[in-house]
This record gives structure tokens, C-alpha cells and sequence, in this order.
């Protein structure tokens, strides 16, 4: 299991909507640098309790991330502008399908603007997207807690 969550991780950093320029073709951030050492060394590292949140679902029920506790929880953070979020959309719905039996939830979490929240549903019924599929929207501080700065 953890081999497969370093696989997504690294997968995800290379893949996202940042239009700068690479100086070379393999990205990795200190996290994934450390989390691949502590694993090839079999040893813990020091982990960081994710911020709640409240977000509301294409149904408009809301969930917390304390909705989950004691689960494994996979999220997927996108927006329907972006490219590489589109093309991920079928290999999401593989990855749930093959973990359907496991203890982990997938949570797709949308972070287009207010503004193109039908696009989003509209998007989200299209491709018949399964898991938990939340909007935060831009006008929140999802992102900002999360310091998120690319997606996918």
C-alpha cells in the first residue's frame, strides 16, 4: 500500500497545470524526497495533521475531512480547465475500481470558481465520477490550507 501511495504522489508532481518551464525532467519535492527515504529505510517520519474542511458534494450534502477519521483517504485535487486533470479522470475511476474492496476513500475535490460550478457538476455527471466529488471552489481557503499551488 505504501509503494502504490509513493507511486501516486511522485505520479501527481509530475503531472500538473504549471505552465513554467522545467529545467529538468524529474520533479521532486522534499516531501517525496523524505517519504522515499523513510520507507527504503523502514523508518517513520513525522507526520502533519491535514486541515478540516466543510465542503459541500454535486448534492449539496457536506462533508468534513473528520467525516473520514481512522480511514485511509486518497484525494484528488482538480479543476475542469485544466488539461491533465481531464486526462487523469479515467485512470481515477481505474484506481477506485481496483481499491473498490479496501479501506480507502477517494475524494475528488474541485477547485474551479464559483462561477463555473454548473461546468463542474455538468462534468462530474458526464463522466459518471464516482467517490466522494466535492467543490471548494477559488473563494475559500481550501487551497491556501492546503498550500495548494498546481494541479492536479
Amino acid at each position: 500500500m505504501k509503494k502504490i501511495f509513493l507511486a501516486i504522489v511522485v505520479l501527481f508532481t509530475f503531472f500538473n497545470c504549471n505552465n513554467s518551464e522545467k529545467k529538468n525532467n524529474e520533479v521532486k519535492t522534499i516531501e517525496s524526497v523524505e517519504l522515499e527515504d523513510s520507507l527504503k529505510e523502514n523508518r517513520p517520519i513525522d507526520l502533519v495533521k491535514a486541515p478540516d474542511f466543510s465542503l459541500a458534494d454535486i448534492n449539496g450534502k457536506r462533508f468534513d475531512l473528520s467525516d473520514f477519521k481512522g480511514k485511509y483517504v486518497y484525494m484528488d485535487i482538480w479543476a475542469t480547465w485544466c488539461g491533465p486533470c481531464k486526462v487523469q479522470i479515467p485512470f481515477m475511476k481505474q484506481l477506485e475500481e481496483k481499491f473498490r474492496d479496501a479501506p480507502i476513500h477517494f475524494v475528488s475535490i474541485s477547485v474551479d470558481s464559483e462561477d463555473d460550478k454548473p461546468v463542474w457538476a455538468k462534468m462530474v455527471r458526464e463522466n459518471q465520477m464516482s467517490g466522494v466529488q466535492l467543490f471548494a471552489g477559488r473563494e475559500n481557503n481550501f487551497g491556501y490550507d492546503y498550500k495548494i499551488q498546481y494541479i492536479p
